[in-house]
């Protein structure tokens, strides 16, 4: 059997990114790491007023994963879209 495919979601602060490839290293799966950029106004509003798509944050390219492992409060947005696009089941683990 392979390995599962992980998605690793943070705004790129070290110990958010510590975090989740902890997390990938102890489950054992093969991941990339994405930074999220969020756009222009949508940084301002808490992600709980955010709309879930694509508008809120910059393209992130990746779309071979099973797994999706986020920390921080503006990589919601983007882990909770991407599993809602995918045409396979994802598991989103966020850290909060």
């Amino acid at each position: 059997m392979s390995k599962l495919k992980g998605l690793l979601l943070t705004q790129g602060m070290h110990g958010m990114i510590s975090q989740v490839e902890g997390l990938a290293k102890a489950l054992d799966i093969d991941f990339i790491h994405c930074k999220v950029e969020t756009n222009n106004i949508w940084k301002i509003i808490p992600p709980r007023f955010s709309p879930i798509s694509q508008t809120v944050y910059k393209k992130i390219d990746q779309t071979d994963f099973d797994i999706i492992i986020s920390c921080g409060r503006k990589s919601v947005i983007p882990s909770i879209h991407l599993k809602s696009i995918s045409n396979k089941k994802i598991f989103n683990i966020r850290i909060i």
